[in-house]
């Protein structure tokens, strides 16, 4: 799959990862097959611009972060 990022989370066959916009600016959250790379799902999709994502990764879980540099949720 094209434009994702270098963090991801594997559960199962499956690939959570972040899809990027442009270079290093990532706007969804979405979930692939391990063996075949297809999309199966897009979890989260930020629909605010100013907004970048990154994913937090926990020993069994993940969470999502997003963040504009000047205010962080």
């Amino acid at each position: 799959y094209d434009d994702v990022g270098t963090q991801f989370y594997l559960k199962d066959s499956k690939i959570i990862c972040l899809k990027a916009t442009n270079k290093l600016w990532y706007h969804k959250v979405i979930e692939l097959n391990a063996e075949t790379g297809d999309l199966l799902n897009t979890l989260y999709e930020e629909k605010d611009e100013t907004f970048n994502l990154s994913l937090m990764k926990r020993k069994n879980s993940f969470f999502i972060i997003r963040d504009n540099y000047e205010k962080q949720e």
